[in-house]
């Protein structure tokens, strides 16, 4: 089949269908596109995040949009004190306004 042949197909499901096969899609591409995890730091880490995440998400639904919006702002940096944060938006009003 060709592209334009699975787009016409496509188009003709219900949107349920269709946005459960975006959904797959998408999840297909963020695994293909995931970062190696190798190192000692990074994989505790990751392996701590991932059950942590496990546990919180066993009575909801694969489908729900809330399993990829959970930790989306969670790195494994620490987070900026508020002197970090003041000094950064000062830099930059300075880059800004000079």
């Amino acid at each position: 089949m060709t592209y334009e042949e699975i787009k016409a197909e496509v188009e003709q499901w219900p949107v349920a269908e269709r946005l459960r096969l975006v959904e797959e899609i998408s999840h297909s591409v963020r695994e293909t596109l995931k970062p190696d995890t190798t190192d000692g730091a990074n994989k505790a880490w990751r392996e701590e995040f991932e059950a942590e995440r496990a546990r919180l998400l066993k009575d909801i639904p694969p489908e729900s949009s809330v399993h990829r919006l959970l930790g989306i702002l969670r790195t494994s940096e620490h987070a900026p004190t508020d002197e970090e944060i003041r000094e950064d938006y000062t830099n930059y009003l300075i880059r800004k306004y000079s």
